[in-house]
C-alpha cells in the first residue's frame, strides 16, 4: 500500500516509537507536519501536507495519492493529528503579515506553492518526467529514479514506489548509497580537494576495490548495511588509487541498480540522465561501466528549473516541462570494466553475507 518496505528511520516507525514508548506526549500531540509543510504553515497560517512527502513517510496510500488512512488508523496514530494532502504545485495560501514582520524581505500576500521530494524535484529539473528516461542524481547520495504512468509493482518489492510531481506520474526509486560521501572523506584525509583530477586511464584501480556504494537496494540491504571498506591496499597504493577505486564503486553501484530496475516490469529505460556534484566526476567512467551512452546534465541549478514551473502551474499558466542542456557522452570501449565490477560484486556480496544473521534452524516444535 505505502510503495516503502519497512524501515525504521521513515516517518511511519518514528511516529509509532513515540507513541509506543511516550503515550503522555503522543496523547498531547495535535498536529503532525513534515518539516517541509511546517515551513508553509509558519508562512501561510494553513496547515496542508504534501504527498510525496507523505509517500517519503511510509504513510500514504500510494496508488491513491492520500494518507493511508485505514493503515494509519489501524496503528492507532489516528488520523486527526494529519493535515489534508495536497499535490506538488499548489497555491497553499500567502505570506501573511505574522511571517512578514519575522522574515521582513518577505512581502504580505505573497504566494506559497507547496513543493515536494527532492529527488522528485532533481528529476523534473533535469528533463527526467519525460517517457523512457531515468534521472540519476550523483550527490552525497545517489538516488536512481524512473517517472511512471502507474506504481510498479516488482514482485520482489525493491524499488521505494511515491508519487511524482506530476499527478498522472509515479516515481520507482533506486538508492546506490552513499559513495560521494565517502569520496569526500578521502579528499578530506589526503587534504587535495582536486583528487578525482589526477585520475588514471586504466580500469582496476590497481586492484583496490571500494565497497562504499550500494549495488542493490531492497529490505534486506537495508536492513544489514554492509560496512564501508577498501579492500586490496599495499604499501604501493597510492591516493590515486583510493581515488579511481572511489569513482568505480560509485559507477559499479549505479549500475547495480540499473540492473535490478531492468529486471523489473518497467525495464531499462533509453535515457540515462545524470546530474548532481560528482557528476563531472563519475561521466568519465559511468558510459564505459555501463556499456551505454549517458547524457550529462549541464544544467547547474535543476531544482531552480523545477521550482518556476511548479509556480507557473500553481499561478494559472501552462509552462513546458524542463528540458535543459546536455552533453551525450559514448563508451570508448566495451567491456572495459568487466572484471573489475565483477569483482566489486563478488566482494561485497562476500561482506554483505558476512554481517547478515542466519536463519535459524526451525525447531521441532516450530515445524510441528
Amino acid at each position: 500500500v505505502t510503495g516503502h518496505w519497512s524501515a525504521p528511520e521513515l516517518t511511519l516507525p518514528k511516529l509509532m516509537h513515540i507513541a509506543h514508548t511516550e503515550p503522555e506526549r503522543w496523547a498531547e500531540t495535535r498536529r503532525v507536519l513534515f518539516v517541509h509543510d511546517w515551513v508553509v504553515w509558519r508562512l501561510t497560517g494553513v496547515m496542508r501536507s504534501e504527498v510525496s512527502q507523505i509517500s517519503a513517510g511510509q504513510m500514504a496510500d500510494v496508488e491513491q495519492r492520500d494518507w493511508a488512512k485505514d493503515i494509519i488508523n489501524e496503528l492507532g496514530l489516528g488520523m486527526e493529528r494529519f493535515a489534508p494532502s495536497v499535490e506538488p504545485g499548489v497555491r497553499v495560501g500567502e505570506v501573511t503579515a505574522a511571517a512578514s514582520r519575522s522574515i521582513p524581505v518577505l512581502k504580505i500576500g505573497t504566494p506559497v506553492v507547496s513543493g515536494g521530494g527532492d529527488t522528485q524535484f532533481a528529476a523534473l529539473g533535469m528533463g527526467g518526467l519525460q517517457s523512457g528516461a531515468v534521472t540519476i542524481v550523483a550527490g552525497s547520495s545517489t538516488p536512481i529514479q524512473v517517472a511512471t504512468s502507474m506504481p510498479i509493482r516488482d514482485p520482489q518489492r525493491r524499488p521505494w514506489v511515491s508519487t511524482h510531481m506530476l499527478p498522472t506520474l509515479w516515481a520507482a526509486e533506486f538508492n546506490a548509497g552513499y559513495p560521494g560521501t565517502m569520496a569526500a572523506w578521502l579528499a578530506g584525509v589526503v587534504g587535495d580537494r582536486s583528487i578525482d583530477d589526477r585520475r588514471r586511464s586504466s580500469p582496476g584501480a590497481n586492484g583496490v576495490t571500494a565497497l562504499v556504494s550500494t549495488p542493490h537496494w531492497a529490505e534486506q540491504y537495508w536492513a544489514w548495511k554492509a560496512p564501508n571498506a577498501i579492500i586490496g591496499v599495499t604499501p604501493s597504493t597510492t591516493p590515486g588509487d583510493l581515488a579511481d577505486a572511489m569513482l568505480e564503486s560509485h559507477a559499479f553501484g549505479i549500475r547495480g541498480n540499473l540492473e535490478d530496475l531492468a529486471s523489473t516490469s518497467q525495464g531499462l529505460p533509453a535515457r540515462v540522465l545524470l546530474g548532481g556534484g560528482a557528476a563531472h566526476a563519475l561521466g568519465t567512467i559511468l558510459p564505459d561501466a555501463l556499456n551505454r551512452p549517458i547524457d550529462l546534465v549541464a544544467e547547474p541549478m535543476p531544482a531552480a528549473l523545477a521550482g518556476a514551473f511548479l509556480v507557473g502551474r500553481a499561478l494559472g499558466e501552462d509552462p513546458p516541462l524542463p528540458d535543459p542542456e546536455f552533453r551525450t557522452l559514448q563508451p570508448t570501449e566495451s567491456g572495459r570494466y568487466e572484471r573489475s565490477y565483477s569483482r566489486y560484486l563478488s566482494e561485497y556480496s562476500a561482506l554483505h553475507a558476512a554481517i547478515t544473521p542466519s536463519a535459524p534452524d526451525p525447531s521441532p516444535e516450530v515445524e510441528k
